[in-house]
């Protein structure tokens, strides 16, 4: 069973993020906005897959605020824990924002591989 950490500060969205993982998708699933417990969790090979909040609001790594941007990078520049797949996620998007994104040269996958992890963790993905 593959495991999924869930890194979202929102109560409410961090519950639903788990019930349709676990109750509809059949993962396993961990969900925390620590970020010491993220890097942890990891560098100890314990995630396959990463459901990133972009906006973590109350998160601090080595006592610095970071958002889910800063913490996705530092991930990436970790060799433990730099090819795990990451996915960023909002709740709050307003239009032009993806822009912002998809032309940041931090991105860390490129539109093809963002479709192989999309179809390889979502089975409703791949029936498309």
């Amino acid at each position: 069973m593959a495991n999924i950490l869930v890194v979202e500060d929102d109560k409410i969205n961090a519950k639903l993020f788990e019930l349709v993982l676990t109750r509809v998708g059949g993962f396993a699933v961990t969900v925390t906005e620590d970020a010491d417990e993220v890097i942890r969790i990891a560098s100890e090979g314990q995630a396959d897959l990463i459901l990133m909040d972009v906006s973590l609001s109350n998160t601090e790594y080595e006592g610095v605020p970071v958002d889910g941007i800063e913490l996705t990078r530092i991930l990436k520049q970790d060799a433990r824990t730099s090819s795990i797949p990451v996915v960023l996620t909002t709740a709050h998007a307003l239009r032009g924002d993806g822009s912002v994104f998809s032309s940041s040269p931090e991105r860390t996958a490129t539109s093809q591989s963002r479709s192989r992890t999309t179809g390889r963790w979502c089975p409703l993905c791949r029936a498309s």
